[in-house]
């Protein structure tokens, strides 16, 4: 790592990259069917899902693998593509068709987004092995719920008036979900203290 590195002059810190660094692919999949009740009552059931691979990571100082002799190199921070992550899905709909220009769809998802690093360049608590840090995504919501209206009147069925009063909408959406996850720290300080006595 210390090659072409100037050993005067103020510190520096170097990146370093695996030599064979993948590129992040993602599977994805989906199953969706529908029911029609009747009476414009339409039900929807569906799987949604994927899995991710070689996602990039802050691994930890590397100069703990990479041990520098060279002391104008303050930092070594190593990366690595060895992050997985994966989503999986329940989806549900009812639409609904009402008299009068309104409908409405209300949809629920009951969702688990999994992965060892949220974002790229993540540096965990424990960096030497990717899967100790498996678990919920920082943007999982297991429960997300959602409620669409539309009203979409017609007053007249032609002429003139029909072209100029009709023909516009209104609509609403009310979204509500689950907390994200979050993880507790708790920082302890030692802190000693010089007795003397008399």
């Amino acid at each position: 790592p210390t090659t072409n590195v100037p050993s005067s002059g103020a510190p520096i810190g170097l990146e370093v990259f695996p030599h064979n660094l993948h590129t992040p692919y993602t599977y994805r999949y989906s199953l969706l069917t529908q029911y029609d009740f009747g009476q414009g009552i339409v039900a929807t059931v569906g799987y949604q899902g994927n899995n991710t691979h070689r996602l990039m990571r802050w691994d930890y100082d590397g100069q703990v693998q990479f041990p520098v002799q060279n002391p104008q190199i303050q930092a070594v921070n190593y990366f690595q593509d060895d992050v997985d992550a994966n989503y999986n899905a329940l989806l549900t709909e009812l639409q609904k068709k009402f008299s009068h220009g309104f409908e409405a769809d209300f949809q629920y998802t009951w969702s688990k987004a999994m992965d060892e690093a949220s974002n790229n360049y993540y540096f965990d608590q424990y960096p030497f092995n990717a899967a100790s840090a498996y678990g919920p995504s920082d943007y999982n919501a297991t429960n997300n719920f959602k409620l669409w209206g539309l009203w979409s009147p017609s007053f007249f069925a032609g002429g003139w008036k029909h072209k100029v009063i009709d023909g516009w909408s209104m609509s609403g959406i009310w979204n509500a979900h689950t907390g994200f996850p979050w993880t507790p720290y708790y920082d302890v300080q030692v802190r000693s203290e010089e007795h003397t006595s008399e």
